[in-house]
């Protein structure tokens, strides 16, 4: 037994050691959603508006052969979801809000192609601050930008995956084009396009059902649960370690 696990050993470090290791960088311009039923199902009271983020760092990876390998991304990211509303609940002003959050990403892929490659892997994302802030159209309202990384968690694990291809420019160096897609599965929890969480969309609904029993209209907190998701285009270098 002991012989076949060194054997076994010996056949890893050597597979291993046959394998190309590179390391370069990247970028991508994504457009950036914050999936929440609560917000979608308001109607013109919330409505989404086109919203852009983008994330940068390095790249490591392993090309085991030359069709599969895997790598590992650090990354800097800006996630962002603007909003417009009309009537806000307190005084009617109309307006536009967004909120962002910053984190440190860090996808881990399984590659498989050559020049051209597909990529899929787990990723885990850790909030590192987050802000909100409203613009009203009138003075009647007061407009704010607050910090409230305290109405998010910490981490999100969710799901990358992408396709693209490489172009050699000299017999190490390559440039990346792709397109990467993520898909958070946690409930990051946020807020809406009101600056409300998920406490404060409770408190409302139970002071309008107590001043409204008959009225099944509600503000939505059994609704609130908060997905991220972006696409976009990603560019990179890679330089491969002969």
């Amino acid at each position: 037994m002991k012989r076949n696990l060194l054997l076994l050993g010996f056949a890893l470090i050597s597979y291993i050691a046959s394998a190309q290791f590179y390391l370069g960088g990247s970028f991508t311009e994504n457009s950036t959603w914050l999936l929440n039923k609560a917000v979608f199902d308001r109607g013109d009271d919330q409505d989404i508006a086109a919203s852009f983020g983008n994330n940068y760092g390095i790249v490591a990876g392993i090309q085991f052969t030359d069709n599969l390998g895997l790598e590992v991304n650090f990354l800097f990211n800006t996630h962002t979801q603007n909003y417009t509303g009309k009537d806000w609940p307190v005084l009617g002003c109309d307006f536009t809000s967004k909120s962002t959050y910053h984190s440190i990403d860090i996808p881990v892929l399984l590659k498989t192609g050559g020049k051209a490659y597909f990529e899929i892997g787990p990723q885990l994302s850790l909030i590192q601050s987050a802000t909100y802030e409203i613009d009203y159209s009138s003075s009647a309202c007061t407009d704010k930008s607050v910090d409230n990384k305290e109405d998010y968690s910490s981490t999100i694990f969710g799901l990358a995956m992408g396709f693209g291809g490489n172009i050699d420019l000299t017999d190490n160096l390559k440039l990346t084009l792709g397109l990467r897609l993520y898909y958070g599965f946690t409930d990051i929890g946020g807020v809406n396009a009101w600056g409300w969480n998920k406490e404060d969309t409770e408190n409302m609904d139970n002071l309008y059902s107590i001043a409204n029993p008959d009225d099944d209209n509600h503000y939505g907190h059994k609704d609130f649960k908060t997905n991220p998701a972006a696409g976009g285009i990603k560019i990179g270098l890679i330089y491969v370690i002969d």
